[in-house]
């Protein structure tokens, strides 16, 4: 024998001898067998035995004192087993290997006993299962302790690895049995003591072996032997690998591993086992999660360092599967927050306790139902709160190993919280709506704590909830919809205000729709629909719905990838449609679209002349599509373009700006003319600036000054005339009255007003100051009349009668009052598109009233028409020819208008209408021959209106041109050359009127000029053409 056996053979030997001695005093063999059993083990010390060679050798003092006081060979083992237990807690060695010193005592005991390989394996397995549970060791780990006990045996009784499995898996099964396992919990430690059989057949082969060897060995061991169980005992994939791990991380550790080193090899041996079994990727890497997460019980972490565990180890097997970074992080959250779960279950065994555990939440409800009585105590008092935050844990520490940002980690972290959520509620029999709002509740909770904006929040919300949902088995509409409901819920819990609530639903919604792969347009759709149906739902006037829709819209479109101009139109869209839904009509559809894109266009950060032109744009689109008609599309356009400005904080001025810019550009894209287009966007900057008054709850009066003063400082900013300036002014703060409700008159005096105070700003002297005003007032005329319906000319002239009341009740002299009432008819009927000639006729014919009104006599209505009409022909652009004929008619029918009034017959208005004609003409600097011809077609022009006959026209004209030609000291025989030639004239026109042929007018002519030629004492010669040839008497 060599030294150590020398020494455990005199140890022994002093325990029996001490065991006579206690024979012979009478004591029972049980007392003789512990006392030779301690007495080895102290003799032992004293040796300097270590603890295994004190237990071995008080084993076989036991033995031998029990057999020499008659003990039968089981009573024999039994008391070596508890000898050397005895000896191994005196040495202070760990229960377990206490319970292992038994075990090997037992199999001693056996073997001196004679009894053979299989039946010494059996005693050290039954030896240390029974020592394990007096030392208050768990089932599971009483049954690995007898399974480690027979395999050492066997090793030791020199037989192969197979009989050494076999061994170990008896034995632990049979303990398991005796302990009253059920027939599932028996497989798994046989699986398990498999394991553990292996890991000591690897330690013990020549050159030994390393700790990460003996513990592959196990976890290949254990699943091998798993495969072979039938019946009650039969394993799935996923508790095969679930024991695999675990056996690995046993191994691991009675080889001496630290406990990170023992989740390393319990996740490799889950992940090598389910490889084995043909794993999707997405059971492996919750296999290698679900060992790490075991290994970690046993280990005696706590459930918050299982959890991480749980995530690190499943984030590294989603790598090695080549999971995209957001699988992985999502993938972690969900095994942490599971391994919290699953550690509050009652008594779930710790090889079994995340056997179940997958990325699918749905596993969970399978482990719940595998809890038995066996195994680590719960983790009592665990929240649905501690469930989302181990897996938020777990989560955040993935993405950060990930390299990801701080906000990143945060929504990886949200997720899952999410999961963690609703997998709480799916354990309770939460449905999928109940699991989608769990969800949404969990994750905005994690996001809230670490301090994410609310936008952020209702969007870790939406995202979850909606996953939980799909999970669930929602359809994409539901998914959306939980999405939306779960952001709105999630802005409650900010504070945030009803509107803002709704917008962030929208968003939550088509977040969900950009996941799911819908189209852009779709998903902006969407946006503006959730978001929609959540103001509505919440209490939101359907102004206000609209608007959230836009702005869901907007945002949606930019997550989207749509460019800034699509943005805008599918916000104005979603507003227009929503609008649509909850029953506004045009009008109010047409602002809700226009608004949506002036705050999409703010949400861009464009300038608010952007912001401003994007409104009127697609306000008037929208009026278009509803057949609005142009000069409506331009007021569309105007009124969004003003409301978008002024929404986006910028003065009353720029408003006006933009609203006219707006309206122009709306009037051409309808086609509109360039003046009209410009009408319409001075209507809009009026209509704007007293918008902008109105707000600031001033009344008519005060919104048409304003309006007027704005008007005026633009076109003074323009570089504009001050003539210019104050007819701006004037025409801003008319429209700006009508559209505060004022009456016409009203209209006229806030018009003439403004244009008063821009024309003293613009340092005009008092009489140009009241002219200026004078104008405007009757512009507000020709305005309210066309909106009336009155025709352009009409309209015109109701100017000028305004104009000359003004400027008569203003205390300007009787001719000031007709060159106003002129002036006024003639820009108005510019203004209104008529033609040139007819506004000069207009003009003359508006003075002259006017200086009638003024008591004026007949030949000062004639100059006042005449200057009128002459300045009006000025201003249209007419040559000056036509400029002194305008005036000249103009005069003719003042005086013909004159006479009338004064009862006068038709051949003394065709005198009066000639004479005045010819005055005028003269006054004009023409020649005596075109005096006379214009004194003879206002003389006809009179008599016709006096229903002359074509023959007594011609004679009024050919006398009135005689005279007007003697007026102009015209000798004869030219004066009455001038006279027929005019009543010729004046024949042949009434021959056109009667459609004659051109011989047939040829012949009027002739005769009416030799009829007066005749009267005048001259005789007539025609010329072959028809023209008139006058001679003198005598002289044919």
């Amino acid at each position: 024998m060599n030294d150590l056996e020398q020494k455990i053979a005199g140890a022994a030997a002093a325990g029996a001898a001490a065991a006579v001695d206690l024979a012979a005093a009478g004591n029972s063999s049980a007392d003789q067998s512990a006392i030779a059993g301690s007495t080895a083990a102290g003799t032992a010390a004293k040796f300097g035995l270590t603890a295994s060679q004190q237990s071995t050798a008080a084993g076989a003092a036991a033995a031998l004192a029990g057999a020499a006081a008659g003990m039968t060979t089981q009573q024999q083992i039994d008391a070596a087993s508890v000898a050397a237990q005895i000896a191994g807690a005196v040495a202070g060695v760990s229960i377990v290997q206490q319970a292992a010193a038994a075990g090997d005592a037992a199999k001693e005991a056996a073997l001196v006993a004679g009894l053979d390989p299989n039946a010494q394996a059996a005693a050290a397995g039954g030896a240390a299962a029974k020592i394990g549970k007096y030392l208050g060791m768990i089932t599971w780990d009483q049954s690995i302790a007898a399974g480690a006990a027979a395999a050492a045996a066997i090793t030791e009784a020199g037989l192969g690895y197979d009989r050494q499995v076999a061994a170990a898996s008896l034995a632990a099964e049979v303990a398991a049995a005796l302990q009253n396992l059920d027939i599932k919990m028996q497989g798994f430690v046989k699986a398990a003591a498999a394991g553990a059989a292996a890991a000591v057949n690897t330690a013990s082969r020549a050159g030994g072996a390393t700790a990460a060897e003996q513990a592959a060995a196990a976890g290949v061991a254990a699943n091998y032997e798993a495969s072979f169980l039938t019946g009650g005992m039969s394993m799935t994939a996923m508790p095969r690998s679930a024991v695999a791990g675990s056996s690995a991380a046993l191994a691991g550790a009675g080889a001496g591993m630290n406990v990170s080193e023992q989740l390393t090899a319990a996740r490799l041996a889950a992940f090598a086992a389910g490889t084995l079994q043909g794993m999707t990727s997405h059971e492996l890497v919750a296999a290698g999660a679900a060992a790490s997460a075991a290994a970690s019980a046993v280990a005696g972490l706590n459930y918050t360092q299982q959890a991480a565990n749980a995530g690190e180890a499943c984030q590294t097997s989603a790598q090695t599967l080549n999971f995209s970074n957001s699988s992985q992080v999502i993938a972690s959250g969900a095994s942490g927050a599971l391994a919290v779960v699953i550690a509050g279950l009652p008594a779930l065994p710790r090889a079994r306790r995340l056997q179940t555990m997958a990325i699918d939440p749905n596993r969970l409800v399978t482990a719940a139902q595998a809890a038995r009585e066996a195994g680590v105590p719960q983790v009592t008092g665990l929240t649905a709160e501690d469930e989302a935050d181990g897996g938020a844990a777990a989560a955040r520490a993935a993405a950060a190993r990930l390299g990801m940002d701080a906000r990143e980690q945060t929504l990886g972290a949200a997720a899952a919280a999410g999961q963690a959520g609703a997998a709480h509620s799916r354990m309770r029999g939460g449905n999928a709506s109940q699991q989608a709002v769990a969800a949404g509740a969990a994750a905005a909770l994690e996001a809230n704590k670490s301090g994410m904006t609310s936008w952020d929040q209702a969007q870790a919300a939406g995202a979850a909830a909606a996953l939980a949902g799909g999970d669930a088995g929602m359809n994409a509409t539901e998914q959306i919809d939980a999405a939306r409901d779960a952001g709105s819920a999630a802005a409650l819990v900010s504070g945030l205000t009803k509107a803002k609530r709704a917008e962030h639903a929208g968003d939550a919604g088509w977040a969900h729709a950009l996941l799911l792969g819908y189209g852009t347009k779709a998903v902006a759709a969407i946006g503006g629909e959730e978001g929609g149906w959540t103001a509505r739902n919440v209490g939101l006037a359907p102004k206000e719905q609209a608007a959230v829709a836009g702005a869901s819209a907007c945002t949606g479109g930019r997550y989207a990838g749509m460019n800034s101009y699509e943005r805008i139109t599918n916000a104005s869209l979603a507003a227009r449609v929503w609008g649509a839904s909850v029953g506004m009509d045009q009008t109010a559809q047409i602002k809700a679209a226009g608004a949506a894109a002036g705050a999409c266009g703010l949400a861009q950060n464009l300038t608010h002349q952007e912001q401003a032109a994007a409104a009127g744009r697609e306000s008037a689109a929208l009026a278009t599509s509803f057949g609005i008609d142009p000069w409506g599309q331009t007021v569309a356009a105007g009124r969004a373009a003003a409301l978008t400005t002024y929404n986006a904080g910028m003065p009353t001025i720029d408003q006006i700006r933009n609203a006219e810019a707006a309206a122009y550009a709306a009037g051409r894209l309808a086609g509109m003319s360039h003046l009209d287009a410009l009408a319409a966007a001075r209507a809009a900057g009026s209509a704007a600036a007293a918008a902008a008054a109105a707000i600031d709850d001033k009344n008519g009066w005060e919104q048409a000054a304003a309006a007027g003063a704005l008007a005026a400082q633009l076109a003074r900013e323009a570089g504009l005339s001050p003539e210019v300036q104050a007819r701006e002014a004037g025409a801003a703060a008319a429209a700006a009255a009508h559209l505060a409700g004022l009456p016409n008159a009203q209209q006229e005096d806030t018009a003439g007003t403004a244009a008063k105070a821009a024309a003293l700003l613009a340092a005009l002297t008092p009489l140009q100051q009241t002219i200026a005003a004078t104008y405007a007032a009757g512009a507000a005329r020709a305005v309210s009349a066309q909106r009336e319906g009155a025709s352009p000319e009409e309209a015109a002239t109701r100017a000028g009668l305004a104009s000359a009341t003004y400027a008569r009740l203003r205390g300007l002299t009787t001719i000031q009052q007709a060159a106003t009432g002129g002036h006024a008819t003639c820009a108005a009927a510019a203004m209104a598109g008529v033609a040139p000639e007819r506004q000069a006729f207009l003009s003359g014919a508006a003075a002259a009233t006017a200086a009638a009104t003024a008591s004026m006599n007949m030949s000062e209505q004639a100059t006042a028409a005449a200057q009128a009409a002459y300045l009006c022909a000025q201003s249209a652009g007419m040559t000056p020819m036509e400029q002194a004929e305008a005036g000249a008619a103009a005069a003719g029918a003042a005086a013909a208008a004159a006479v009338m009034r004064a009862g006068g017959n038709a051949t003394q208005q065709a005198a009066a209408a000639g004479s005045a004609a010819g005055a005028a003409a003269g006054s004009f600097a023409l020649s005596p021959l075109d005096q006379a011809r214009l004194a003879g077609v206002s003389a006809a022009l009179a008599g016709r209106n006096g229903n002359m006959t074509a023959i007594q026209e011609a004679a009024a004209a050919g006398s009135a041109a005689a005279a007007a030609a003697g007026a102009a000291g015209l000798p004869e025989p030219n004066r009455s050359f001038a006279g027929a030639t005019a009543a010729g004239a004046a024949a042949q026109a009434a021959a056109v009127r009667a459609n004659l042929t051109a011989a047939q007018q040829a012949a009027a002519a002739g005769a009416a000029a030799s009829s007066t030629a005749a009267a005048l004492g001259m005789t007539g010669a025609r010329s072959n053409s028809g023209s008139i040839l006058i001679v003198p008497a005598g002289k044919e």
